[in-house]
């Protein structure tokens, strides 16, 4: 009895974590295609994620191993979701199916609806569950089955990832890249670049290795880490302009997509970067601000170099011409300042008078 129920196990354990999928590791995979979401308020592509981590589950509420991994993955969501990650758990039933089934579970990770197979079959999905992670860059680290012990580890690799593009590491995200370890010497050209800030030609230097057949072992693994550390930098930078715009330091984000697009030039980071300097530049009240902050940078470089009336004379266009913006406030300050010191200064230059007699007449010397 005890030989058949081995036998049996050990039938049964290659199908539980059989999962198969195209293979998109390295790769940004497709896009999702959905119809309904539930556990969230509004729906959202991949795209959108773009700086967290996502674990993508493709199940069936009709699938024995999709329901014995589940849970696995709410604890997996309970543990992340505050750290950048997110659970997404699709599947290519109907709401009538799926949403009894998630409610009586108590499932809280966002769940999607495949819109007519479509995500499936971009997907290759030939099996279920199958589960892809996804780091902060879109790309995908892993694949398979979700009840491989290897998913724990992956997750930590990604969340770790996720927690760097957190509003307050962010906030202090310095333009220069640290590697935080040094790389063989044939990538020492790479290196260069990197320290030099030319993102882009590190990164095609650091791909040469990455991607050879040729390349040895060690070489390859740090063509990928500097790959990898590129890619996430040029993203974390594009975060921070947005925290920026929030902010509305709408100069100061001009200004780093600027210098993006110059870093990453020819890749799809500077893309993205000129994409969204446009964007911002065509929003009337957004061009409006960085005009005016402009002129008020303008106007503070001249008062360092104690160009103080041509100072004058531009903070004051900007108080008449930019009334309604975040830079007039800060021209009308400095403007009362330059006059206030002018006002001084022409008094300490008045010479004063000597005091008169009863008489009114000057008090005679001895």
């Amino acid at each position: 009895m005890r030989s058949l129920m081995v036998i049996v196990f050990l039938f049964l354990v290659p199908l539980v974590l059989y999962a198969e999928g195209t293979n998109f590791v390295g790769q940004r995979p497709p896009e999702l295609q959905t119809k309904e979401w539930l556990n969230v308020e509004k729906g959202f592509k991949l795209a959108d994620l773009r700086g967290k981590a996502v674990v993508l589950d493709f199940w069936a509420t009709w699938c024995p191993p999709c329901r014995a991994t589940l849970p696995h993955l709410q604890t997996i969501w309970n543990e992340n979701k505050d750290k950048g990650l997110f659970v997404i758990a699709l599947s290519a039933e109907d709401r009538a199916q799926v949403e009894p089934f998630i409610k009586s579970n108590n499932f809280t990770f966002p769940v999607a609806l495949d819109d007519s197979m479509k995500t499936n079959r971009l997907y290759g999905i030939k099996s279920i569950p199958t589960t892809y992670v996804i780091n902060p860059i879109g790309k995908v680290v892993w694949q398979g089955h979700p009840g491989d012990k290897r998913l724990e580890e992956i997750v930590k690799q990604v969340v770790s990832e996720a927690e760097e593009f957190m509003p307050d590491k962010l906030s202090n995200l310095p333009f220069e890249l640290k590697l935080g370890r040094e790389v063989s010497k044939k990538l020492s050209t790479a290196q260069k670049y990197v320290e030099k800030n030319e993102f882009a030609k590190a990164l095609k230097e650091a791909e040469k290795f990455a991607n050879s057949e040729k390349a040895g072992e060690e070489e390859k693994k740090d063509g990928a880490f500097l790959v990898n550390r590129i890619e996430l930098h040029g993203e974390k930078l594009l975060k921070k302009v947005e925290l920026l715009i929030e902010k509305k330091s709408y100069l100061e984000a001009d200004e780093l997509l600027t210098a993006i697009e110059k870093s990453f030039s020819g890749t799809e980071i500077a893309k993205r970067a000129s994409e969204r300097q446009k964007k911002m530049q065509s929003d009337k009240t957004i061009s409006k601000e960085l005009t005016a902050a402009r002129l008020l940078k303008s106007a503070l470089e001249k008062i360092q170099n104690n160009k103080l009336d041509e100072a004058m004379e531009t903070l004051k266009k900007i108080t008449a011409d930019y009334a309604d913006t975040d830079a007039a406030k800060e021209a009308q300050k400095k403007l009362e300042e330059l006059q206030q010191g002018q006002s001084e200064e022409k008094s300490k230059e008045e010479p004063k008078e000597e005091p008169k007699g009863e008489s009114g007449a000057s008090p005679k010397k001895p």
